[in-house]
């Protein structure tokens, strides 16, 4: 039999399913600065903006899982790292005011500023080695689908970051400086309701309580 045969066949030893979170980062108007920029000055500004986020990164848990295009995917198992859920909306805020601490510098490089929508959601995935020739490791499931439908949300409603119902349900929302508005139902999931989801706002007067990090430096 052969290899695909089988695996059509098989549960793979390779495969497992676990617990796991995941943080959406994608670039807005994406296609309008691919178009105002060269390929190479394009991949400039995604290299930048990606290597303030990984400096940033570097003080959470989060592990980048994949790059894909002008998006990028982190990634955190829960079981690992109990205390992540109120981190991972703080690193999306601490990027975006990063950027724009980086705003001046963006323009004169490029006569752009990036700005970047988020999409935060948990759930149960397949963790799978895929490939022969060049083996990767990937996730599988509702839940990655889930996050980057959710971004679709943030950019309707003009959001910096939108959130699921089981992120929502885990924060300790007494210790976050945000506003959490609730969107509605995401006409996706094995939930009769679908997948409910929140928009996460923060006010420039309460940044402070957030970070004191001097993001010119980064």
């Amino acid at each position: 039999m052969s290899q695909l045969a089988t695996a059509y066949r098989s549960h793979s030893p390779n495969t497992v399913l676990e617990e796991r979170a995941f943080i959406f980062i994608d670039l807005n108007d994406s296609t309008s600065i691919s178009e105002q920029l060269s390929p190479l000055a394009y991949s400039r500004l995604l290299s930048t903006a990606f290597g303030i986020l990984e400096q940033i990164s570097e003080n959470y848990p989060f592990r980048v899982y994949q790059y894909v295009g002008d998006e990028v995917v982190l990634s955190w198992k829960p079981s690992s790292h109990p205390e992540a859920w109120n981190m991972a909306i703080q690193l999306v805020f601490e990027f975006n005011i990063a950027l724009r601490a980086h705003h001046p510098q963006f323009y004169r490089a490029f006569k752009i500023a990036p700005v970047f929508k988020s999409s935060i959601h948990y759930g149960r995935v397949a963790k799978a080695i895929v490939g022969t020739s060049f083996p990767n490791m990937a996730y599988h499931g509702e839940v990655l689908n889930a996050s980057a439908k959710m971004l679709t949300q943030a950019k309707q409603h003009h959001s910096a970051l939108v959130i699921s119902q089981p992120i929502y349900n885990r924060l300790s929302l007494a210790e976050l400086p945000f506003r959490f508005t609730p969107i509605g139902s995401l006409g996706i999931g094995q939930s009769a309701g679908g997948l409910f989801i929140w928009q996460v706002s923060l006010s420039r007067r309460r940044e402070k309580f957030l970070t004191k990090t001097d993001y010119q430096s980064i």
